[in-house]
């Protein structure tokens, strides 16, 4: 006699308060469960739950038990061994038979007997239908041997069993996340992560993966707070590390990605792509030195790094070792010949010698192995600009942002002209509050004011809809320089309904950046703020926790002061946080600051 689905959902999910050895109770023993997305191909890490069995106090233990524990300790072979002596006992129930198959399975796929252990999940589920364990671990096999869309079509098929099996059943919401996210359907991983989260809030593999989903979709603060709390919870994950080094990458907050890829390197000392990644940090933190160490490192681990090979030739090109740049630069070519950045970055090189015959040369193959690379294009607008062409190389610099809008080394050419990316935006009516305003550019939101031109609040919807701006208040001192822009943020499912959510962004006005951004309101959910003078600590209404750390500068009372000048009435100095009247009145006498023209604005002489 088989239990009921409501029953194997509870063994299920807490396996860990079982005392029986029964077949309901060995349920937990062969799920595993995603730990990790990595990066856009999606490769999973895969964990085996401790078998109860194993736990279990016995004077005698059966074949059963001896294989769940040397399945738990690593010792495959022996495991599989055990598993087959359980299995020649003919009077072995049918779901008992079952749990034996797919916990063999395991073992199998573990061993990457891939075919063998497709074979004992089939017969699982033919001889018990109904055990979900069987369906979450053949998606699993699914995912792991992932031979295109067919294949991870299937394993959601097996995921969606088990979870009409067991909607209890965690583990089969984050793996069809996963499986979701494979095929791009970013915002169904989401939900799905987010009803894993739900299930076991203490799982860092659910929350990683919901950060990775966010990631991609371009929820680069979302992404960050889920990667946050994933190594709060798993200090030794080193993928949520990894992941959140890139979301800060792509927020340019370089030094706090390499602090991360420094984190993750302390687990795996050996791993190119961290070195490499730090590298690029490095190189946008200005530190070539620690730099071209890393570079250096990728190349003694992998001498065929392309990569390795023109990180190394940026950092010797910036230490002004132009020889060694070249050759690092030409070996990366010899690897890949095909690499149109190879090509761009010795065309900059070329133009730092003053060689711009053979840096135009190097554009022209850029451009023939890949006509619509940002990296072409940035290559020729140095050139341009290095020959006195100003204009011609602000309509390079101006497709290559076309291409790639976060193009590190075109932005950096701007910044050096006095420029701003020229955006083709849109005003939203009706999403401003009291003189903020909200534009979109594509998928995009942003907010702006005009006391704060250099100021881009990028407004992150977490569900459908459009935002609009529901509140903006500057705290007192002594975090005067500090604000709070809050804003609608879409709806989430919740159940069968769906609930508004709030997001509010956390304003660095003496740096000009966004510095959080955790959910404030769902539903009827609140977020609480806990200010002092080295940081806040956030829970937001979403349940994740996060602490923003307050950078105190010493001019933070004048900031506030010479952001109130263009009001109607006179500063207040209570208001802006105190601060004696001279002072106040020294920064209201300072002049504003100048808007950095646009692309726009020069092309058209404004």
């Amino acid at each position: 006699m088989t239990s009921s689905p409501r029953t194997r959902t509870l063994s299920l999910t807490r396996h860990h308060r079982a005392t029986s050895a029964a077949p309901r109770a060995v349920a937990g023993s062969a799920i595993w469960v995603m730990t990790n997305v990595v990066a856009i191909s999606a490769a999973v890490t895969l964990l085996t739950i401790p078998s109860l069995q194993a736990q279990t106090a016995a004077p005698q233990p059966s074949k059963s038990q001896e294989a769940a524990a040397a399945l738990q300790r690593g010792d495959i072979e022996q495991a599989v061994q055990l598993y087959t002596a359980a299995l020649d006992d003919t009077a072995v129930s049918n779901d008992r038979r079952a749990v034996l198959l797919t916990e063999r399975g395991v073992a199998l796929m573990k061993r990457r007997s891939f075919k063998a252990a497709l074979d004992d999940f089939n017969k699982a589920a033919t001889i018990y239908p109904e055990y979900a364990a069987v369906y979450v671990n053949r998606g699993n096999l699914f995912l792991l041997l992932d031979q295109g869309p067919d294949t991870i079509k299937e394993a959601i098929k097996d995921f969606d069993r088990a979870i009409v099996l067991s909607p209890g059943l965690a583990a089969a919401f984050g793996n069809r996340a996963a499986a979701l996210l494979k095929l791009g359907q970013l915002d169904a991983a989401v939900a799905d992560f987010t009803r894993a989260i739900e299930l076991q809030p203490q799982n860092p593999a659910a929350l990683n993966g919901r950060g990775r989903a966010r990631l991609l979709s371009g929820r680069l603060h979302a992404s960050i707070r889920d990667f946050s709390r994933a190594v709060t919870i798993n200090p030794g994950f080193a993928q949520s590390y990894r992941n959140r080094a890139d979301a800060n990458m792509r927020l340019s907050q370089p030094a706090e990605a390499v602090e991360d890829l420094s984190r993750a390197l302390a687990f795996d000392a050996r791993r190119v792509e961290d070195y490499a990644a730090r590298g690029q940090g490095y190189l946008a933190t200005g530190n070539t030195s620690a730099a071209l160490t890393d570079f250096t490192k990728v190349i003694e681990l992998d001498p065929k790094s392309v990569i390795g090979h023109l990180g190394r030739g940026m950092a010797r090109a910036k230490s002004d070792a132009a020889e060694e740049a070249l050759t690092d630069l030409s070996h990366a070519i010899e690897l890949e010949p095909r690499s149109a950045r190879a090509y761009a970055l010795r065309a900059w090189l070329y133009k730092k010698n003053q060689q711009a015959e053979l840096g135009e040369k190097d554009v022209e193959r850029a451009l023939r192995l890949e006509p619509v690379t940002a990296d072409a294009f940035w290559a020729q607008g140095e050139l341009k600009e290095s020959a006195g062409e100003r204009d011609l190389a602000v309509a390079a610099y101006s497709r290559a942002l076309g291409l790639d809008i976060r193009h590190r080394e075109t932005l950096e050419a701007l910044a050096r002209l006095g420029l701003e990316p020229q955006r083709d935006e849109t005003a939203i009516s009706d999403a401003g509050f009291e003189g903020w305003r909200v534009t979109q550019a594509g998928g995009e939101f942003t907010a702006q004011h005009p006391q704060f031109p250099s100021l881009r609040v990028a407004l992150e919807m977490l569900g459908p809809g459009q935002p609009k701006i529901t509140g903006w208040e500057r705290q007192k001192a002594p975090n005067a320089n500090y604000g709070l822009l809050q804003f609608s943020a879409g709806q989430l499912p919740h159940g069968q309904t769906l609930e508004a959510v709030e997001a509010t962004a956390v304003v660095d006005l003496a740096a000009m950046a966004v510095v959080g951004m955790p959910v404030t309101r769902l539903g009827g959910r609140k977020a609480t703020f806990n200010w002092d003078e080295n940081r806040l600590a956030v829970t937001g209404a979403d349940g994740l926790a996060e602490t923003i750390s307050l950078k105190q500068k010493p001019e933070a009372r004048e900031i506030a002061a010479a952001a109130k000048r263009n009001e109607t009435s006179p500063p207040n100095p209570k208001r802006e946080g105190g601060g004696s009247g001279n002072s106040q009145r020294e920064a209201s006498a300072r002049p504003a600051p100048r808007k950095a023209k646009t692309i726009f604005d020069l092309i058209f002489g404004n």
